[in-house]
């Protein structure tokens, strides 16, 4: 008997994921798709810079293999002439540090084929609890509004209306912004392999552009100014998810909207090279999905998908992301005690603020919850 679980670094998130399983009038069960995109939701009417920000979306045990949605931040400037360029740091504008959101799109890209519940569904879910947990005030008012036309329509509602309206004056280019309506209508996120990589008892799949599991060297670190948070969830169908979403520091109102959007884009220099526009900016993406493997009569057998995990917070995530799975990829390795291990060295910091869950022989799901977790 198969059966559904969800988890979450941050404590509203993980509500609305679990809440998302349980299906409304009309309406067949969550699954894994629905409950991570319920639990992003509760982070995005938690937090105004999320929405419009940035992430990474793995999916396993679908039949598709293992995929990654790219949710990555687009650099801006698609259609229009090279600005100028600015001569010093101090002089660059927040306008100009505004990029090309892929979120909205991105999440409407999982839903499709593979969600049973409807996204104004699953909004209702994740305000409720994120509501739980603090107040409202008129912004965060605002703010529902705005989540609600991502409801009604998906990452279109980035081509037309009033966010898009918002969005466009933030980074009109007299306040110094080269983000354009070619760079809102050319958001096309896209679906790419997970890189896979056999780790003693376990075959990891893997963001492909993340550092980690023999990355190292290959890849520049994934550096942003900004908290990562991670939503888990399997489901009774064996299909896993897990989302790692941007929770920004640095961000700009989107007028009264709501929301704000990260300051991501990378500003265009005087007598520097521009990085060119429509590429994607840099996200951490400190998650994975797991086959056990097992070994009997002198050979190897990769079972299905048992466990997906990841570390939110701030820091070198995918470097600790290595470290953990590395450790859960021992034989018998105790799965609770690794999450609440210890840094070497030192006696309060935990690895990350873990998250995930895990899948045993029969299929039945528990979340991994790392205590810290946040609100």
């Amino acid at each position: 008997m198969r059966s559904s679980a969800a988890a979450s670094s941050h404590a509203a998130a993980a509500e609305a994921a679990t809440q998302a399983f349980h299906a409304e009038p009309g309406e067949t069960a969550g699954t894994a798709i629905d409950a991570v995109i319920a639990g992003v939701l509760a982070l995005a009417a938690r937090h105004a810079g999320v929405m419009l920000g940035c992430g990474t979306i793995l999916l396993g045990g679908t039949g598709e293999g293992s995929l990654v949605i790219d949710a990555r931040a687009r650099q801006p400037g698609l259609g229009a002439a090279r600005p100028r360029g600015f001569t010093d740091a101090a002089s660059i504008p927040d306008a100009a540090r505004i990029a090309a959101p892929s979120l909205p799109a991105a999440l409407t890209l999982a839903h499709a084929g593979r969600g049973n519940r409807t996204r104004t569904a699953l909004l209702r879910t994740g305000v409720a609890a994120a509501q739980a947990v603090g107040k409202v005030t008129k912004t965060d008012e605002a703010r529902v509004e705005s989540l609600r036309a991502f409801g009604r329509e998906g990452g279109g509602f980035l081509r037309a209306g009033p966010i898009r309206d918002a969005l466009l004056e933030v980074s009109a280019r007299s306040l110094g912004g080269t983000l354009t309506r070619d760079d809102l209508d050319a958001i096309r996120p896209e679906i790419a392999q997970a890189r896979k990589i056999d780790v003693e008892a376990r075959q990891w799949a893997v963001v492909p552009w993340a550092r980690a599991l023999g990355a190292h060297e290959e890849l520049e670190p994934q550096t942003i100014t900004g908290d990562v948070a991670i939503v888990a969830a399997c489901d009774a169908f064996g299909a896993v998810a897990i989302a790692s979403v941007l929770l920004p520091k640095l961000v700009k109102a989107v007028g009264e909207t709501g929301l704000s959007v990260p300051l991501l884009a990378r500003p265009v220099m005087r007598g520097v090279a521009r990085d060119p526009a429509g590429a994607p900016l840099p996200m951490p993406a400190p998650i994975g999905v797991a086959h056990g493997r097992s070994f009997e009569g002198g050979k190897s057998e990769l079972g299905g998908v048992d466990l997906a995990l990841g570390l939110g917070g701030e820091g070198d995530l995918e470097a600790l992301f290595d470290d953990v799975a590395r450790r859960l990829s021992v034989a018998g390795a105790p799965i609770d005690d690794v999450i609440a291990a210890k840094r070497a060295g030192e006696e309060t910091e935990p690895l990350g603020v873990a998250a995930g869950v895990l899948i045993d022989a029969r299929g039945r799901g528990r979340a991994l919850a790392d205590p810290r977790r946040r609100s």
